[in-house]
């Protein structure tokens, strides 16, 4: 917590310094949110500066492996250690 966030959000139950809990909806929210602002302002910016894109499309997923195939291609590290 700091004076900015206290400023815009004029919840008295938070206090400078501490901690707050968040419920997952909300962290979901705040990141909807600032994914929001964030492609809002690459936009506004692009338009403005008059900015070159590159489209970066989205990777495919990798195949899932049958189980025993994913044991066998992860390398084996010791534990502890060692000596």
């Amino acid at each position: 917590m700091d004076e900015r966030y206290l400023r815009s959000v004029k919840n008295a139950k938070f206090k400078v310094g501490k901690c707050r809990k968040i419920e997952v909806d909300e962290l979901f929210s705040a990141l909807k949110l600032l994914n929001g602002v964030v492609f809002g302002t690459d936009g506004s910016t692009r338009r403005k500066f008059k900015l070159a894109t590159v489209e970066i499309r989205p990777r495919n997923k990798p195949e899932r492996r049958k189980k025993k195939e994913t044991e066998n291609s992860q390398q084996q590290l010791p534990l502890g250690r060692g000596g």
